[in-house]
């Protein structure tokens, strides 16, 4: 069972990134792609179960020429 509010380890976990997940947030983060996340503290980020769980379902395709038609303009 996972905690409303995760540590960046614990949710790259939750969302089963490779190993390294927590740096792979990171630069989601710098890069402004990755889920939304609560900066606490200078360093301390966390990020909200119910968050992950609205991130991961708008990204939800039938087939992929759905999200290459938001990737690549006019197709």
């Amino acid at each position: 069972m996972f905690p409303e509010v995760m540590e960046p380890e614990l949710a790259a976990k939750y969302l089963r990134l490779n190993k390294g997940g927590a740096r792979t947030l990171a630069n989601w983060r710098m890069r402004g792609i990755g889920p939304p996340f609560v900066k606490m503290g200078h360093k301390m980020i966390r990020y909200r179960k119910g968050t992950l769980d609205a991130w991961m379902a708008n990204r939800e395709y039938q087939f992929t020429s759905q999200f290459l038609a938001e990737k690549v303009p006019g197709m």
